[in-house]
């Protein structure tokens, strides 16, 4: 899978699968915007990512939050 040159958004990117996903995502190429509610684990893992902090952003975010002041 060649994703070099492609951005994407991750959220729920601190835990396990959301890790083993942004791992997958860096190493093929792809630039990561990373969300999660953990934002010294989302600086440690861009910076873990291939490419580092200076090619992925973080965002902290909690989306359950977010979506429940819609209501």
């Amino acid at each position: 899978m060649d994703l070099e040159g492609k951005r994407l958004l991750l959220s729920g990117a601190t835990g396990g699968l959301g890790r083993a996903i942004a791992e997958e995502l860096a190493g093929n190429g792809a630039t990561l915007v990373l969300s999660s509610r953990k934002g010294e684990q989302l600086e440690e893992l861009a910076q873990s990512l291939p490419g580092g902090a200076g090619r992925h952003a973080v965002v902290v975010a909690d989306l359950h939050q977010a979506l429940d002041s819609l209501d």
